[in-house]
């Protein structure tokens, strides 16, 4: 009787074959991944920066340099950024072979929030961000940064073309709110009503006080029909009352 000879491979053979195959795909794979992993090289920031926030940025990047382009964390720089305070958007993505680009959308402010910090127009509040003493100071109560932005924004709205506008808009204690313009008036606003009282002010201040901005210590425009003004100089009435027109 014949002998059937098979045509197919012992397997032993073929789990041997595999096995090769699968080191050698290990291994192709193994040399692509540390061939991808460099360490980086350059880390290139795309933003609009001032000085203060070129430094911040270069303190939170330093680190980046020399780790693994496929092993670093892009959730954790990320993470880092956002720790500015200021960046409103942050991305990060890889560019091989060594390069890691880092872009910043930054928060657009509109006040100072006190000495050490900032608000957008919704009135959120960033502490640590400091802006140029050209920016309006709004102070009120912790956690009042949204009421303090829109009684700002009315404010700023009421003075319009008036040829003045907001250097400090605060709230006491008590919940009064008092403005300071940038010509040099302070006023006392009150609680309620504010837009109403302010445009009697500017009345008061087109007709009557146009050129004493020097002369008044401050205006009180807490009446229903007029404000009061106090006078720097101790000769002069102490409390004289303008009735607007």
């Amino acid at each position: 009787m014949p002998t059937r000879v098979s045509s197919q491979p012992p397997p032993r053979l073929i789990r041997l074959l595999g096995s090769m195959l699968l080191a050698a795909v290990l291994l192709a794979t193994t040399a692509v991944l540390f061939a991808m992993n460099r360490p980086v090289k350059v880390v290139r920031v795309e933003a609009e920066l001032n000085a203060v926030e070129r430094e911040q940025v270069r303190g939170a990047i330093d680190s980046l340099v020399g780790q693994g382009m496929l092993t670093l964390d892009l959730d954790e720089v990320v993470a880092t950024m956002r720790q500015l305070a200021w960046p409103r958007l942050v991305t990060v993505r890889r560019e091989w072979p060594d390069e890691l680009v880092v872009r910043l959308v930054k928060e657009t402010f509109v006040a100072r929030w006190g000495e050490h910090g900032a608000l957008n127009s919704a009135g959120e509040v960033f502490p640590d961000v400091e802006l140029d003493v050209d920016f309006p100071m709004l102070r009120a109560g912790q956690g009042d940064g949204p009421r303090a932005m829109q009684i700002f924004q009315l404010l700023h709205g009421v003075l319009g073309s008036s040829g003045t506008s907001i250097a400090l808009l605060e709230q006491s204690p008590s919940g009064e709110w008092h403005v300071e313009l940038d010509d040099g008036f302070r006023v006392a606003l009150g609680r309620e009503d504010l837009a109403p009282r302010l445009n009697r002010f500017l009345a008061v201040r087109r007709d009557v006080l146009a050129d004493r901005a020097e002369e008044v210590e401050w205006v009180d425009a807490r009446y229903m029909n007029g404000v009061a003004v106090r006078w720097r100089d101790a000769n002069q009435a102490q409390l004289a009352l303008a009735r607007a027109h």
